[in-house]
């Protein structure tokens, strides 16, 4: 490879790293601009306690509708990542129309 070449690549790369980061004032203002998004309302006057919807809600639902007291049924859902895992739980808390029961399990080989 040639110097000029190593060195274009070598400039490519410090330029993209330091567009990886936000400084302390750009996240600051980024958390401000996602705080005065989220909405403020406590209330809903909706059925659904304005429930958003939720495909693991629908398989609860699912599971409940297809459950009797002599043959029960389940489904589990496998998260192998924290992160799926706390967006699962965000979704079933924002799908929740009126009370929230919810059982997690951490399985180790």
């Amino acid at each position: 490879m040639s110097p000029l070449l190593r060195l274009l690549v070598l400039a490519l790369a410090v330029c993209s790293v330091s567009c990886a980061s936000l400084s302390g004032a750009q996240r600051q203002r980024a958390a401000g601009v996602a705080q005065e998004a989220r909405s403020q309302e406590l209330t809903c006057a909706l059925a659904n306690a304005c429930a958003l919807e939720s495909p693991l809600h629908a398989l609860g639902a699912k599971a409940l509708a297809e459950s009797s007291a002599k043959a029960p049924r389940h489904y589990a859902l496998m998260l192998d990542s924290g992160q799926d895992a706390l967006l699962a739980r965000l979704n079933l808390i924002r799908s929740a129309r009126r009370t929230i029961d919810l059982q997690t399990y951490i399985f180790d080989t």
